[in-house]
């Protein structure tokens, strides 16, 4: 989906090598996913090749017998397509109005 090879990404914090936009502060977000060990949110990526593209993210933690948090899963969606659909909706709304 963004096109880093193996060489490119092995290693790397996710949100360092894609540049994440997160919608409010990082700690804010680390904080909530600490406590709930959910989050569900729109992020916007930077790919290898520089395009910029939109991402429906949900992180799920899994605690261990302390109830620490032992890993996370990531999962992303590109919605690009979908978010400018909704903008040239808008668009369109406006111009009706």
């Amino acid at each position: 989906m963004y096109g880093f090879t193996r060489e490119e990404d092995e290693g790397r914090v996710s949100h360092d090598l894609l540049h994440t936009e997160f919608p409010e502060p990082l700690r804010k977000i680390k904080e909530q996913f600490a406590g709930d060990g959910y989050c569900a949110a729109e992020l916007r990526h930077t790919c290898a090749n520089g395009s910029r593209i939109t991402v429906s993210t949900r992180w799920v933690a899994e605690r261990d017998s302390r109830g620490s948090i032992a890993s996370i899963l990531e999962s992303n969606r590109d919605i690009s397509g979908r978010k400018r659909a909704q903008e040239g909706q808008g668009r369109l709304a406006a111009i009706v109005e």
